[in-house]
This record gives structure tokens, sequence and C-alpha cells, in this order.
């Protein structure tokens, strides 16, 4: 890779990105995550919002599905014939062309995730304010994660089983599938990671491009021929079919993934390119190209 693909949060746009120009975020603490110029080419819009106690994002709707991911605090989100009140960690998800609403309801500020699927005709995204009687009679929905529910759109972290990624590795190396097309998500999969310390992610890729952003711990996180150091707040991004990886550190770590189904044409596959070892060696932080890889 000839440019970084790790974008520190100490180094996030407050200004001049996709997200400020959305009206529903005027005057609210908004960090562009992944420049624009990268945004356009993963087909992935993504950033943090943070809510004061009270504050209101007014009824709006967007042109491309929306994923929020709920990092701190308690917030209330509307859409038509539902309601949710949600605390840290979860997740909703809005569909393109829906009225929604939310709001920071807690005694402590929101700070939230914001992903938005751009593939297509249309690479940035659009919204509207609308009047809030876009959403009267709305009533609770179904949060409860089942097996082929095609209602949830709103969901607690800790309702989602963990499963295992890698065979080999058990429930050292673990995620959660929060939102999907299993559960009604058609144009995006977002989840979190859990990788216990010292542990190997194995050299992989697949089609659609992701994002990791890191909610605690630290790791090196490789991408193609680079590695990068990423802790708190950092996100990296993976280029479609670019090998991929972790190497975690002394450390717990957590991590919050999106990739567009976009690129999938209605399949996905997870391909490794390094054997699926149970205890692998450890690799080095590299700067030049690495070695081994069963490409």
């Amino acid at each position: 890779m000839t440019a970084s693909l790790h974008f520190p949060r100490t180094a996030a746009s407050t200004a001049g990105d996709n997200l400020h120009e959305l009206p529903e975020f005027a005057g609210l603490g908004v960090l562009g995550l992944l420049p624009d110029t990268v945004g356009l080419a993963a087909d992935i819009t993504f950033g943090e919002v943070t809510l004061a106690p009270g504050q209101l994002v007014p009824t709006h709707r967007n042109s491309q599905a929306e994923a929020v991911f709920l990092v701190e605090g308690t917030v209330r989100l509307w859409r038509p014939g539902g309601s949710a009140e949600l605390s840290a960690p979860g997740a909703a998800y809005f569909p393109p062309g829906e009225a929604h609403s939310l709001q920071c309801v807690g005694s402590e500020p929101a700070r939230l995730l914001v992903a938005y699927a751009t593939g297509g005709d249309q690479k940035t995204v659009t919204s509207e304010l609308l009047p809030n009687t876009a959403l009267e009679g709305t009533m609770n929905p179904s949060t409860a994660p089942s097996a082929g529910l095609f209602d949830r759109w709103a969901v607690a972290e800790d309702m989602v089983a963990w499963v295992p990624v890698e065979p080999t590795k058990g429930m050292r190396l673990r995620c959660r599938y929060l939102l999907e097309p299993a559960t009604g998500t058609k144009e995006f999969v977002i989840g979190t990671a859990a990788v216990d310390p010292q542990l190997h992610y194995t050299i992989h890729r697949h089609a659609p491009a992701e994002i990791y952003h890191v909610l605690e711990g630290t790791a090196t996180i490789y991408v193609g021929d680079d590695a990068y150091r990423a802790g708190p707040g950092d996100t990296v991004y993976v280029p479609a079919w670019a090998p991929h990886g972790i190497d975690t550190n002394d450390d717990d770590l957590r991590m919050y993934w999106f990739y567009t189904l976009d690129a999938c044409h209605g399949t996905w596959a997870w391909e490794p390119l390094e054997p699926v070892y149970s205890t692998p060696p450890r690799r080095p932080l590299e700067t030049g190209p690495r070695r081994g890889f069963h490409v």
C-alpha cells in the first residue's frame, strides 16, 4: 500500500467532510473518522457524533442506509412503527429514505459511531430534514435477537451471542453479528470483535471493503504489506480483497467492524491466506513487505 490506511482519532477531521454537510448534525460534535478521499473509494462514510444530555438529532431521512453504534451513553431512537431506548454498547439500523430521529436521554453525553453504505451510483450521503409529525404514532419494536427475525433494527450488544471466528482458536477470537441480512439489514454487516492477548488473527481477504475501529486495547493490524499500531479510537480501512490480519499485544482487544454488501453480489467468502494456526508464531512490526503469506 502506498498511502496509510490507519486513521488515528487524534487526526480526525472536525470540518470539511461529508458528515459535516448533513443538516441533522448541524451544531453537534462531529468527527470524520475516514477521510472522504478514502470513503469515496471504499463506499463507506464513517464518523463519530457526540450528543450532550437532552440533545436531539432532528427528524430526517438519508439517501443511504445508516448504521449507528452507541459507544457511550443512552439514547432514544425513533423510526416509523418503532421506538427504542438503547444504552451503550448497542447498534441500530435506519434504511435509506426512512424518517428517523434520536436523542441523548441519559445524564451523560452519548457518543455514537455512524456509518453509511455509499455504494452504487450515489457516492455521497444526502439528507433531508422532516417535520416531527413524520414519526407520530410510533410504538415499541422488537429488539430481541432471534435467528431469522427480520424486524430487528435496534439491539443491545449483550443480547447477541458471541461466535468463534476461527475454530482452532475457539472463543479466544470471537465476534458478534449485531446487524446483518438475517436480521433485515440488507446493505451492510456490522458487529464487534474481541481478541485475547498475544493472539494472531489469520491473514485473510474478502470481497467487501471493511473498517476496523478499535474500542479497547491495542494491536498491530496488517493490511497488504503494511503494519499499523492501533489503539482506542483509531480506524483502519481494509480495501476490497486486501490481505489483512491482526496481532494483539498484552491486553484484550475489542473492536467495531463494518463492511458493505454491495461488492459481494449476494455471496461472501472468507479466504485464509496462511495456515489457520492454533498458536501461530508472532509477527514483528515491519515497514516493508512481509514473508510467508500463502497468496
